[in-house]
Parts: C-alpha cells; structure tokens; sequence
C-alpha cells in the first residue's frame, strides 16, 4: 500500500489541508503554495543513533504509528515498488532505514530499503485491529473554512485525535525510522 498523498499548509504554526491547490483561497488570495505531504501507517522496528547505530528508542516498537512525511521519504519507496513490483507495505515488502538530518526546513532524509520482511502473524492483526484510517485523518478543510482556520488570531483548536480504526488498508509501511 502506498501512503495516501495530500497537500498541506503550514502558517504561523497552524495547519491545514487544502483539496484543491488551483481553487483554494489561499493559495489565491495570499500566493501560499500548499506543500505535499503523505501519511502511512508504520510498524516501528527500531530508532538508531546515526552515529554510533545503537538503538536509541524502545518504546512503542511494533506498534502501528501514524506517520507524516515529505516526497523525499516517499520517492524512493515508489521506485523500489515499480523496480520489484511488489507492494513495500505488503507481504513481500522490506523494512526502510530512513536516516533524518537537519533540522525544521533543512531538515533531510535518506530512505535505504533493507531486507525482505516479511509480517509476522501478530503484525497482520494490529494491521487489521489497529491501522489508522488515514483518509479521515487527513480530510481536507472545506475551502470556505480554511482561511479563517490559518489567519484568524484565536489560539488554534487541538488536532483531532488519531484514533485508530480497521480501515481497508490490510498492509503498512515497516520502517526502522523516527517519526517526522
């Protein structure tokens, strides 16, 4: 499975996700281009330091998490798709080692497919059971909304919860990575 794809603005430390960047008020209005983004579910399988490549995180590994990520992440992901014709997230898909360096805009990140990995029976439930429905989570703003939601002075409201919820989604990235 494939991340699901959408377009994000970011203003002031607000957010929010646009439908459609061509009529979207802010992007007429202001000249702000709204940046893409992707959203996958992920098993964690370990977080390293890049240096010293000892395990550096413990908590929540074999967990399903939510991540957000740039192109960057996701190119590489693609072509290892199309070069094997196997789905990265499915059962013949291999872990990622994404290194991240930098920080805020220069922040950058280095995919490396690993080995062939496959899910054990325990993944495949939390798959099943625990798989985030990421189209809910990243529905766009009505374009009637969005503009008050990033320009108006109130303090912005808390992000909805990512609850999780079974979504047709059977599959989910595996990743060694930090969330980013």
């Amino acid at each position: 499975m494939l991340p699901i794809q959408f377009l994000k603005y970011w203003v002031g430390g607000k957010s929010a996700i646009c439908a459609n960047s061509e009529t979207c008020p802010v992007r007429l209005k202001y000249g702000i281009d709204p940046a893409t983004r992707y959203a996958a579910n992920v098993i964690l399988r370990g977080v390293y330091d890049l240096k010293t490549d000892a395990e550096i995180q413990t908590e929540g590994l074999g967990e399903i998490h939510k991540w957000e990520f740039p192109p960057a992440v996701t190119k590489p992901i693609i072509s290892w798709k199309r070069a094997r014709k196997q789905e990265p997230g499915g059962d013949n898909g291999c872990d990622w080692r994404i290194e991240v360096t930098g920080k805020e805009k220069l922040t950058r990140y280095s995919p490396t497919p690993l080995d062939i990995t496959p899910f054990t029976e325990d993944e495949k439930k939390k798959i099943e059971s625990d798989a985030y429905d990421l189209e809910r989570l990243h529905k766009p703003v009505p374009e009637a909304e969005i503009e008050s939601k990033l320009f108006d002075n109130k303090p912005s409201a808390s992000a909805p919860v990512a609850s999780k919820t079974a979504t047709n989604n059977k599959a989910a990235f595996s990743s060694d990575a930090p969330p980013f």
